[in-house]
C-alpha cells in the first residue's frame, strides 16, 4: 500500500478493510508484527507513514483510507488471490482549512497504564496521528503518563504535540488534570471532596510553570458522575453540597465516538444515552446562565485501537503555529 497527500507525500493513515458479508472481519491477528510502524485490530490498520506491505487473507475487499475528519476518504475494491501481491495506491486531500487552529483530544488512555482497553503506548501514538490529531493529552487513570518518549520512538515528533495529564479517578468523580510533570506523585485516590482536589490540582507542578487545567469528565455517567455525586441540580444548576466546587475550566459535553452527553434520555426517546440519567449539555447551559465560563469540550475517551477511535470527537483551539511539532501547550491551556 502507498497512501499520500495531495502533494504526493506519504502520510499517517487508517486503512479499513470491509469484506463481503462481514462488517468486522478478523483479518490481522499478528498485532505485534511491526510495533513501531503499525497498529492493527480486526479489520483496521494504522500506518505511521502510509507505506508498507501487509499480509491479508485472500478475498474480495473494499478498502477505505482515511485520516480523521479534516481529510477526504479514498476507497478501492481489490481481489486478493493466494500467493499473489496486489499494490494499493490511494491519495487523500486535506479538505478542511484549519489554518490558525489545532485539533486536539484531551481524553486518551492506554492499556499500559490504565489497565483496561487494548492499546499499548506505541499503538496509541500511531492511532492518534493516523486520525490526524495535532495535540494529545495523556490521561490514564491515576497515572501521570508521558507520551514524548514514544513519540520519538515511532518517529512522530513533527506530527504531534502531547502533554502529561492524569484522569484523576476518585470517589467524587473523574477529572482530567493537565499539564503535569511525569515524575510527580499522583493525587490521592480516595478524595471525595472536589474543593480539596481542585485546590491541590491548581498547585500541581509542570514544565510550563502554569496553573493546570481541570476538566470534568462525563459528568452524568452514572457511578462516576461528578454532577450527581456533587448534588448539582439538573434544573437549576445549583449545588449546596460541601463537597462541590465549580472551580473547573471545562466540561466534557461529548464523550466517546457516539457523543454521550449530547442527548437527553427524555428529550430524545429511543436514543441510547448509556447510563446517563440527566443531560450534560443542559447542565452546561444552566451553569453558563448562572455565570460560569467553563468551556465545553468533546473527547474520544479511547482506550482501544479500534472503536472508540481516538480523535472523535475533538476540540479545535487557536494556535500561533500550524506545525504540530511546534505547538505551545501553554497556548492550549
Amino acid at each position: 500500500y502507498h497512501v499520500t497527500d495531495q502533494d504526493g507525500n506519504g502520510i499517517p493513515v487508517r486503512l479499513t478493510f470491509i469484506a463481503d458479508g462481514l462488517d468486522k472481519p478478523d483479518l490481522f491477528p499478528g498485532v505485534d508484527a511491526s510495533p513501531n510502524e503499525l497498529a492493527m485490530r480486526q479489520n483496521i490498520i494504522y500506518t505511521i507513514d502510509g507505506d508498507g506491505t501487509i499480509t491479508v487473507p485472500p478475498g474480495h475487499y473494499t478498502v477505505h483510507a482515511s485520516r480523521g475528519m479534516e481529510w477526504s476518504i479514498a476507497s478501492a475494491e481489490i481481489v486478493l488471490e493466494p500467493g499473489r501481491t496486489t499494490r494499493l495506491d490511494l491519495q487523500l486531500t486535506h479538505e478542511v482549512d484549519t489554518t490558525g487552529w489545532i485539533g486536539g483530544d484531551y481524553h486518551l488512555h492506554t492499556l499500559t497504564y490504565s489497565g483496561h482497553g487494548d492499546s499499548n503506548m506505541p499503538e496509541r501514538i500511531i492511532s492518534i496521528v493516523g486520525e490526524g490529531l495535532d495535540f494529545a493529552v495523556a490521561t490514564d487513570h491515576n497515572h501521570n503518563t508521558d507520551y514524548d518518549p514514544i513519540i520519538r520512538e515511532v518517529g512522530a515528533e513533527t506530527m504531534l504535540r502531547a502533554v502529561v495529564g492524569n484522569e484523576v479517578s476518585v470517589p467524587i468523580g473523574h477529572f482530567n488534570i493537565f499539564p503535569l510533570s511525569a515524575e510527580d506523585r499522583v493525587f490521592p485516590t480516595r478524595l471525595d471532596n472536589a474543593r480539596i482536589l481542585f485546590s491541590m490540582a491548581r498547585k500541581a507542578g509542570n514544565p510550563y510553570d502554569i496553573v493546570p487545567v481541570i476538566q470534568v469528565n462525563h459528568p452524568r455517567w452514572n457511578g462516576i458522575d461528578y454532577f450527581a455525586l456533587g448534588d448539582l441540580d439538573p434544573t437549576t444548576g445549583v449545588s449546596t453540597s460541601d463537597r462541590w466546587s465549580d472551580d473547573f475550566d471545562c466540561i466534557e459535553i461529548l464523550n466517546e465516538n457516539v457523543c454521550w452527553g449530547l442527548y437527553d434520555v427524555d428529550a430524545e426517546p429511543g436514543f441510547d444515552t448509556s447510563s446517563s440519567r440527566h443531560w450534560a449539555l443542559m447542565d452546561w447551559y444552566n451553569l453558563l446562565n448562572r455565570g460560569s465560563r467553563a468551556a465545553a469540550v468533546g473527547n474520544s475517551d479511547s482506550h482501544t485501537v479500534r472503536s472508540p477511535y481516538a480523535g472523535v470527537p475533538r476540540n479545535y483551539t487557536p494556535s500561533s503555529t500550524d506545525d504540530p511539532g511546534s505547538i505551545d501547550p501553554v497556548e492550549v491551556a
